[in-house]
């Protein structure tokens, strides 16, 4: 229900499997899936496959025809009106470290594939898939499943997880606020899974007026820079999650009182 109310959709980096484009599709989801190498991206073994057949049901047989495009973080300027939908996008810069190949629960492994066209970032520095795209991106939404900052069980990916890039995420939450967030389960013991949506923030500009305790001494000075303007996200009332919350054994503690903020 929340993949098809945030339709149509694009993802970037679906492998040659497309597991969660099938899924999508097979459920009457509109998705258009990319991966810079179509035949070999993300691919699973045969093993995985047929552990695949055994949980597939009557909704995925729409799906089978489903056929993955060529290409990178480059097509979205092609896509601003659909939601992209990023799946372990930068997965690939952390297997090296996961014992269990770095596969995403509940997922197929995002497919990253060697980027060709390889884009820098301001440091002169290889951009990851998920950086890349927020470059190319003008849509409004985006739909992220994984790990994000500060909630991974992982010590060698801590904080940022083992789904995307610790720039990715600096960018996702400066230019994005978190609207849904949804804990995939079951999964599996050493992961934090979530699937998040994120809309575009607005930016307002808040002007501070400069003190003039000098007087009109030097009114050339003061002309140069009396204001100081601040530019901020305006995130709607509506649009925020919440701020109050706690661990089970302690939500006792968050009593209606304290949620007003009263002690």
């Amino acid at each position: 229900a929340i993949l098809k109310h945030f339709g149509p959709l694009v993802e970037i980096g679906c492998g040659a499997n497309a597991y969660w484009c099938r899924q999508m599709t097979g459920r009457g989801i509109d998705v258009i899936g990319y991966d810079q190498c179509v035949q070999q991206g993300g691919r699973i073994d045969d093993k995985k496959k047929e552990q695949q057949k055994k949980h597939k049901d009557s909704h995925d047989e729409s799906g089978e025809d489903f056929v993955v495009q060529q290409g990178g973080p480059e097509v979205l300027t092609k896509h601003p009106d659909r939601t992209l939908f990023l799946c372990y996008p930068d997965e690939n810069d952390h297997t090296d470290d996961d014992e269990n190949g770095g596969e995403a629960p509940n997922a197929q492994p995002s497919g990253k594939a060697n980027n060709t066209d390889e884009e820098n970032d301001e440091d002169g520095e290889p951009m990851s898939l998920a950086q890349a795209c927020l470059q190319h991106y003008t849509g409004q939404y985006l739909i992220h499943v994984g790990e994000l900052y500060g909630d991974t069980l992982s010590v060698p990916q801590a904080p940022w997880g083992r789904s995307s890039s610790p720039m990715f995420q600096q960018q996702l939450a400066a230019d994005f606020h978190c609207v849904l967030r949804l804990p995939l389960q079951p999964g599996w013991l050493h992961v934090r899974d979530t699937l998040t949506v994120w809309k575009r923030s607005e930016l307002c500009t808040l002007v501070f007026a400069s003190s003039d305790d000098e007087g009109d001494n030097d009114k050339e000075e003061d002309d140069d820079g009396d204001d100081e303007e601040v530019q901020y996200r305006y995130i709607p009332p509506e649009e925020q999650l919440p701020q109050s919350f706690a661990a089970p054994y302690l939500a006792h503690l968050l009593t209606q009182e304290t949620r007003h903020g009263e002690n």
